[in-house]
């Protein structure tokens, strides 16, 4: 459903609420990019290198997520293998 949150469980120590405040914020920046605020050419390269930043740490991090998360699931498999 669009405008509702279907991430991470919410652990109540406020970790969740300050990701999605987050992804608001560069859903926001991304839909507003090449837009009316865009005065010029290098403001644009400005802020494509941020988006592009951005992308390096997701993808950085799901790299990193990706061995422990097979593991655990490879686990899991083998333990209620019957």
């Amino acid at each position: 459903m669009k405008g509702i949150w279907s991430g991470d469980v919410d652990l109540g120590d406020g970790l969740l609420q300050k990701a999605y405040e987050s992804h608001k914020r560069r859903i926001y920046f991304l839909s507003n990019l090449g837009g009316t605020r865009l005065v010029n050419l290098a403001e644009t390269v400005e802020q494509l290198a941020f988006v592009k930043a951005q992308i390096i740490e997701d993808i950085d991090f799901v790299c990193s997520c990706e061995l422990p998360s097979m593991l655990i699931f490879s686990h899991f498999i083998l333990f209620f293998q019957v």
